[in-house]
């Protein structure tokens, strides 16, 4: 989760004073991305269940949008950034609250159009991810913003920087269970039911 955001951050050239949309800011990714927006000093729109919205509030979000109770198409829009953590339809739907000249970033969306060239994939692949993303290419054209999708890439250097913030208490990591190594048909389907707060732990020994 930190690298992850570490990285579509800097993808997105994410700076004070922007403004950011946040998909699912109570989740294992949403949780650090809303600190460390915060921390670079963004302004922060997230989306959660009403339940969670006092939680989402106390990592630092500015605005929180409670999905069960509010349509975030419905509401001010134009933001610098949109980090996408849902994928399908709001993936599309992103390119609706952006500004022209923003940009979304995604991690469950379609691969971008310089996914099949950084891998020096073949004329077949680049067809085929044309192919698979045609629809986001599309809004992103429609909307004049930029559209950006990648692999997580180990990194020391940012793995550390992640720590100097955790032990500055600028990032409190937030861990919603711990489950032993032996529980993992249970912790996958706790995962899969999508109502963790943070991340779910599994403990190898």
């Amino acid at each position: 989760m930190g690298l992850t955001t570490l990285q579509g951050f800097a993808r997105a050239g994410a700076r004070a004073g922007q403004r950011i949309l946040i998909h699912a800011g109570s989740g294992g990714i949403g949780t650090f991305a809303v600190q460390y927006a915060r921390y670079l000093g963004l302004h922060v729109t997230t989306t959660t269940s009403s339940k969670n919205v006092d939680f989402v509030k106390s990592l630092g979000a500015d605005r929180v949008i409670a999905y069960d109770r509010e349509n975030y198409l419905e509401q001010d829009g134009d933001y610098d950034i949109v980090y996408d953590t849902l994928g399908g339809a709001f993936t599309v739907d992103a390119f609706k609250v952006v500004k022209r000249g923003g940009v979304v970033i995604s991690l469950s969306g379609p691969p971008d159009r310089d996914f099949a060239r950084r891998e020096g994939a073949g004329w077949l692949v680049r067809v085929a991810v044309w192919l698979m993303g045609r629809k986001v290419y599309a809004a992103s054209a429609k909307a004049g913003a930029g559209y950006c999708w990648f692999f997580t890439e180990a990194n020391g250097d940012q793995l550390h920087d992640i720590a100097t913030l955790v032990d500055s208490g600028a990032i409190k990591p937030v861990i919603d269970r711990e489950f032993a190594f032996e529980q993992l048909p249970a912790a996958l389907s706790y995962l899969e039911g999508g109502r963790a707060r943070g991340k779910v732990v599994l403990k190898v020994r």
